[in-house]
């Protein structure tokens, strides 16, 4: 409302102006149910006045409890939130836990199974190995691999079932899992064996080859005419010792249950004059007199040997052979002996109606000597 005041005078006018009313700041109202009633009759401007007093006071007071309100408010809501985000982090945190344990027991779960099919695996492959194996050992010792044929060759004087007997296969011995070496090493524990060779021909045969000692040297020990190898080997006593060609005759071993060996036929030279001999049958013999004789044996031309008829051996320098037309040898020691076959070849063919002895202990003085000298 305004008032002017207007005088005669040029004064300026003069206008009051009433002062604005304050808009009323009421405070929010949650959801407070309007009060529907009779329209507030206008007051007086006394009234007015001393309201906008009251309304200030209870506007300031109003604005204060407003604050304090929110203020309530806000700290109930920010406690609320933190509430809120503490109960939501839990029930995820206990989300993730759920599904972490759930993994797990998944993944044990899988892992469970994996190691039952691994050892289903496991033991199936262990059956059919077993089945395999068994199979195998089955089949091995089956007649379809036994030996059922023993073929020999290279036997001279030992037969051809005494050979059998001394590799000593069983009957139900499978060809396959017989050990040959061990079968060579059973022949060869007999001393006329000197090499023995098994070989396997599947599925039913075994060939052994043999190479024989051969006898060459017969000798009086005490009663007893023992026999000894080229190589020393002692074979066993001679029966029928002393007979032209060795009709008959056999060597034995009354040791054992070898059996009788015929040699009949074979080139046996008597041996003389060597003292203290102790055969023993399987043994190599080590007196030095037989081994030098048993050299020379070895050494000579062939058919120098085969006109020896006996040999006398008192020693190894005094060795001497005798050959069947009476012609005496002086040797001596096995060396120089394809010289020493020269020489004696060279006497024999020349002076065979006079010669009664040849001396050739010495190459370089060889000497001989007829019937008229």
């Amino acid at each position: 409302m305004c008032v002017s005041a207007m005088s005669d005078s040029n004064e300026p006018e003069l206008r009051l102006r009433a002062p604005k009313r304050p808009r009323l700041q009421l405070p929010p109202t949650y959801n407070t149910p309007r009060v529907v009633g009779h329209p507030v009759e206008p007051a007086s401007r006394e009234g007015d006045s001393h309201r906008e007093e009251k309304s200030g006071r209870g506007r300031v007071r109003s604005r204060g409890g407003t604050e304090s309100r929110s203020q309530n408010r806000g700290g109930k809501s920010s406690r609320s939130r933190a509430q809120s985000g503490e109960a939501s982090r839990a029930v995820a945190g206990n989300k993730e836990r759920r599904a972490h344990e759930r993994k797990q027991r998944e993944r044990l779960k899988r892992r469970r199974k994996q190691i039952v099919q691994s050892m289903f695996w496991v033991l199936g492959l262990l059956a059919c190995a077993a089945l395999i194996v068994w199979g195998v050992i089955a089949l091995l010792h089956s007649p379809l691999l036994a030996v059922t044929n023993i073929t020999v060759s290279g036997e001279r004087y030992v037969s051809v079932e005494q050979i059998k007997r001394m590799a000593a296969i069983p009957r139900d011995q499978s060809t396959v899992l017989m050990d040959s070496d061990e079968v060579e090493a059973r022949i060869l524990k007999n001393p006329w064996m000197a090499e023995a060779t098994v070989t396997k021909r599947i599925p039913h045969t075994v060939a052994i080859t043999v190479v024989e000692r051969v006898p060459a040297v017969s000798l009086m020990v005490e009663e007893d005419c023992w026999v000894a190898a080229s190589d020393g080997m002692w074979l066993g006593l001679l029966l029928g010792c002393g007979h032209e060609d060795l009709e008959g005759a056999i060597i034995t071993d009354p040791f054992t249950h070898f059996g009788n060996v015929s040699v009949e036929g074979a080139s046996v030279i008597p041996v003389e004059g060597i003292p203290d001999l102790t055969p023993t049958r399987g043994s190599l013999t080590t007196d030095e007199s037989l081994k030098n004789v048993l050299a020379l044996l070895r050494g000579l031309d062939p058919a120098i040997i085969a006109q020896v008829e006996r040999v006398v051996a008192p020693d190894t320098a005094r060795t001497s052979l005798f050959t069947k037309d009476g012609v005496e040898i002086d040797i001596g020691l096995a060396k120089d002996l394809p010289e020493k076959s020269r020489i004696i070849q060279t006497i024999l063919t020349k002076h065979a109606d006079e010669v009664v002895l040849i001396n050739v202990r010495s190459i370089e003085k060889p000497t001989w000597r007829g019937l008229s000298q």
